[in-house]
C-alpha cells in the first residue's frame, strides 16, 4: 500500500490569514492543542496528491494559534491554506490500548443497547462533545433506530459496555427513553 492511500486523519484546521508575513490562525483539534505542531508528517486535504508543509514557527493568540508555514512569507500565500483541514497519516498517531479509542474512530458507529434484555439501535455517532468528567456521544437516530431522537449518552464506564471497531458498533447499558 502506497502511504498516498492510507487513511488521513484531520487534527485541526488553518482559519484566516494573519498579517503580511505569511501567519495564519490555527485551531487545534488534538487533546492537547500544542500537540499539532509536534507532527512531522502534515499535509492539507485537497484534490492534489501530495501537499505536504511543515511549521516553521507558532504562537498562542486567543482562544486558538497563529503560524508560520515554512516557505510561506506573505500574505498572498498563506490564503491559499485559509480554511483547509491539517492532517497527519492514521499510521503516525499514538498507539493506544486497547479499550482507548480516537474521536475519529467513534463518528459513524452504530449505538445499540441491551435494555430490559431487548437488543435495539439508537442510531448512529454525530459527534462528541468533551465535558470534563466524562465524554458523551450525540447519538442521531436513522432509517435502522428505533426512532429519529437525538440522545446524548455519557461515556461513563457504567453506561459504556463496548466498543467493537471491525463491526462497527458501540454497545451502551442506556433507557432508550431516556
Amino acid at each position: 500500500m502506497t502511504e498516498s492511500h492510507e487513511k488521513k486523519v484531520s487534527i485541526g484546521q488553518f482559519g484566516k490569514a494573519h498579517g503580511v508575513q505569511g501567519w495564519i490562525t490555527v485551531t487545534s483539534f488534538t487533546e492537547k492543542p500544542t500537540d499539532l505542531f509536534c507532527f512531522e508528517a502534515l499535509s492539507i486535504k485537497s484534490s492534489k496528491e501530495n501537499e505536504s508543509f511543515f511549521f516553521e514557527n507558532y504562537l498562542k493568540h486567543s482562544d486558538r494559534f497563529i503560524a508560520k508555514i515554512k516557505g510561506i512569507d506573505d500574505r498572498d500565500s498563506a490564503i491559499y491554506f485559509v480554511n483547509k483541514q491539517i492532517q497527519i497519516h492514521e499510521k503516525c498517531m499514538r498507539e493506544l490500548s486497547e479499550e482507548e479509542f480516537y474521536w475519529y474512530q467513534l463518528k459513524g458507529l452504530k449505538v445499540k443497547t441491551f435494555y430490559n434484555g431487548c437488543e435495539q439501535i439508537l442510531g448512529i455517532v454525530d459527534s462528541i462533545i468533551e465535558t470534563g468528567s466524562n465524554d458523551v456521544l450525540v447519538v442521531k437516530g436513522n432509517k435502522e433506530s428505533i426512532d429519529a431522537r437525538e440522545r446524548v449518552i455519557s461515556c461513563a464506564s457504567e453506561f459504556l459496555v463496548g466498543v467493537d471497531l471491525k463491526d462497527g458498533f458501540i454497545e451502551v447499558d442506556w433507557d432508550p427513553e431516556f
